[in-house]
């Protein structure tokens, strides 16, 4: 939190494992609803998503991003 001083921050706890959390943005990413600025990080950003939670959200079988 010292990196964050003097910013507007709000902490929450956590209410469920990342996985849980995930599914609401990996439900938009698989409905098409989510796109990616086009950058040098885009592919590494990918591959961390795809590879998230061992692979057992369905981000695999998203569309492909629009950047």
């Amino acid at each position: 939190m010292k990196l964050l001083a003097g910013q507007d921050v709000k902490v929450l706890p956590v209410s469920a494992d990342k996985a849980t959390r995930a599914n609401p943005a990996s439900t938009q990413a698989g409905a098409g609803n989510v796109k990616l600025v086009r950058g040098c990080w885009n592919e590494t950003f990918l591959d961390e998503v795809c590879s998230f939670a061992n692979g057992q959200l369905s981000i695999r079988s998203m569309p492909s991003p629009t950047l």
